[in-house]
């Protein structure tokens, strides 16, 4: 009897062990079926030259593996994708900047790494060349972010916005320049910055950016200036732009 009930151990361990081996390789195949349409997709918006489409699919990705927790597999897949050679530098160039999102909150001298990987893509190919300011700015926060007010102003200074053609880009990224200059309490750079951003925005007949702008030009003469009434102003003429 007790050989039987050894021998019934022994053939259901086998089974569960074998039923274990078999998960472990339909989510290993699995893995790499992901894996493949992953790259399949972005491969096929590359051949469409649809760069937001590219930044939609990395989006995609990254957001998943936040939500999921599993930033090494993301890591993993960015990090296939920056060394295969086979693969194109704008896939490299977002793959690097999609890992500095993955990075987000947790390091920050990791995330700026990221960042500036990209861009020394970028400045080797020539290619991408819009992103060269947008990326800069991102790297300004990571000093920022660490109280590296000397690195961030250092960065900042380096940005040529006006290598930025779309307008309404152009408008968003003077108006993040301005807040960081007044985080950092320049006031008298943010006020610049600002200033020309509402001014490419009237041109434009942008509206949100009218109103963005004006709205944190009413924050620094409230907090920084303590200029109430020049506040007030600049938020209703932000508040009339949003309607």
């Amino acid at each position: 009897m007790k050989w039987i009930f050894f021998l019934m151990v022994l053939f259901y361990t086998y089974h569960e062990s074998k039923a274990a081996t078999v998960l472990v390789e339909q989510k290993q195949v699995s893995l790499e079926d992901s894996t493949s349409f992953f790259i399949h997709k972005l491969d096929q918006a590359l051949r469409l030259k649809n760069l937001d489409s590219l930044d939609a699919i990395f989006l995609s990705f990254v957001k998943n593996k936040l939500e999921n927790n599993d930033l090494a597999q993301g890591h993993s897949l960015l990090n296939q994708i920056i060394a295969d050679k086979t693969l194109s530098d704008t896939l490299k160039i977002l793959a690097f900047k999609n890992k500095a999102i993955l990075f987000g909150q947790i390091d920050y001298t990791k995330k700026r790494h990221a960042f500036e990987s990209a861009l020394k893509i970028i400045r080797e190919t020539g290619i991408l060349s819009d992103l060269i300011p947008i990326y800069n700015i991102e790297i300004a926060k990571t000093y920022l972010s660490q109280l590296n007010f000397l690195g961030a102003t250092s960065t900042l200074k380096k940005i040529n916005i006006s290598s930025i053609q779309n307008l309404e880009k152009k408008v968003e990224n003077l108006g993040i320049c301005g807040v960081l200059y007044s985080q950092m309490r320049d006031t008298s750079q943010a006020l610049s910055a600002l200033n020309e951003a509402i001014s490419i925005a009237r041109q434009n007949n942008d509206y949100f950016g009218i109103g963005t702008i004006n709205s944190t030009l009413g924050g620094i003469y409230s907090a920084q200036l303590k200029q109430r009434q020049t506040a007030i102003d600049y938020y209703r003429i932000s508040m009339n732009a949003f309607h």
